[in-house]
């Protein structure tokens, strides 16, 4: 855990960390979440202190500034309330802020190394009251799950964080305490973060939650919204292969916005991973192999395929090395991975040995030689970098 916060102390040393903006899916193929959250870092720091500024240089490229200790959470001594603190190296903002103030103790030296947050004093005590990270995430989860889409920013940011950081099993685990009515309005109105809110839809949602993800999702809006691959995972959860069927016809056709076309690809792979066989393995790879035929997204459909062991469209897959509308790098390496692990060139682990049969990895072995020979120099960077794509 002090790694985490190490980390943030030596970013702060040039900074002051005054948000975080993430929204995550552990395990899916949306945005990762890198960061460590508050409880984490009030777990790992060796003092917790709520501050005021009340002094900072008139040179600012000095950057001391000094504060006054207003509470302290957790501390070996060194501070004190009502003591005034200057340390160096952080540029703040008006006098009377307040921030909480996190120290590292160096073991060997017993310095202390600082790191600062921009906060309030609700926020303070939200901080100091979070569930310790060594508890198992269902339980943490629960204190969170009140604090989704708080007024105070602070405070919204870190549920968020923490629910991006659970695993999708813990959503389930937690689904009869979430509140769908809540959830909707926070999903339909903030669109920064409705990604999430949609996916916890998927699992405490109802027949009417579904009715209104279908009628967000299919608004007729051209611009680059943002959360509508969590708002599809959730509808999918919902509704099944009859809701595939309609978000297909509609997100998998010319015209449609690229954007709106691969947050309905991340919505298939959510429910690939995590979609406990409400849709089945068949229809997925159908809907996937619909996207081959659009150039600026095949490299990453052939390996979804891959990843879905679908080894049906072999020959649908090669006949795309040699067209000029395909004719780019990331597509002719990704079908070469194809080949090599079709072929068995390579090790790759399979579950399903079944499908993979004899006959298709000769005729595989024949399209993998036929590349070779005619572009080598692509076999042999597709095979160089291959256990590092992996």
């Amino acid at each position: 855990m002090k790694n985490s916060l190490k980390l943030l102390l030596s970013v702060a040393v040039a900074f002051v960390v005054v948000s975080r903006l993430a929204f995550a899916y552990p395990g899916c193929a949306f945005l990762a979440y890198p960061n460590p959250t508050l409880a984490e870092e009030v777990a790992d720091a060796d003092v917790v202190a709520l501050v005021s500024l009340v002094n900072q240089a008139a040179d600012q490229t000095s950057r001391h500034v000094e504060f006054q200790i207003k509470r302290i959470a957790k501390g070996d001594g060194s501070l004190k309330v009502g003591q005034h603190k200057t340390i160096s190296g952080f540029k703040t903002g008006k006098l009377g802020d307040l921030y909480i103030m996190f120290g590292l103790q160096n073991e060997k030296t017993k310095q202390f190394a600082w790191g600062l947050r921009t906060t309030s004093e609700l926020a303070f005590d939200f901080a100091i009251a979070s569930p310790s990270p060594k508890l198992a995430a269902e339980k943490r989860l629960t204190y969170y799950i009140p604090h989704l889409g708080h007024a105070d920013e602070f405070i919204a940011k870190d549920a968020l964080a923490e629910f991006s950081a659970a695993e999708i099993a813990d959503y389930r685990k937690i689904s009869s305490k979430l509140s769908r009515k809540k959830l909707l309005q926070l999903a339909l109105h903030e669109k920064s973060r409705r990604s999430l809110y949609g996916v916890l839809l998927g699992f405490c949602g109802d027949e009417k939650t579904a009715e209104a993800l279908r009628s967000k999702i299919l608004e007729d809006d051209p611009t680059f919204r943002i959360g509508m691959d969590g708002m599809m995972s959730g509808y999918l959860m919902l509704t099944g292969e009859k809701g595939l069927d309609l978000l297909e016809q509609r997100k998998f056709k010319k015209g449609v916005s690229f954007h709106e076309t691969y947050c309905l690809l991340q919505a298939i792979r959510f429910m690939w991973r995590h979609g406990e066989d409400k849709i089945s393995i068949a229809r997925l790879r159908q809907s996937v192999r619909i996207l081959l035929e659009y150039a600026d997204l095949a490299d990453l459909v052939i390996v979804d395929l891959i990843r879905m062991e679908d080894w049906s469209w072999l020959d649908r897959i090669v006949k795309l090395y040699d067209r000029k509308d395909f004719n780019n790098n990331a597509t002719q390496r990704a079908i070469i991975r194809y080949l090599l692990i079709t072929s068995r060139e390579v090790e790759f682990k399979i579950k399903d040995e079944k499908w993979l049969t004899v006959e298709i990895s000769k005729q595989a072995k024949i399209h993998l030689d036929s590349i070779r020979e005619r572009d080598p120099a692509q076999v042999k960077k597709t095979l160089r970098f291959f256990k590092l794509l992996n």
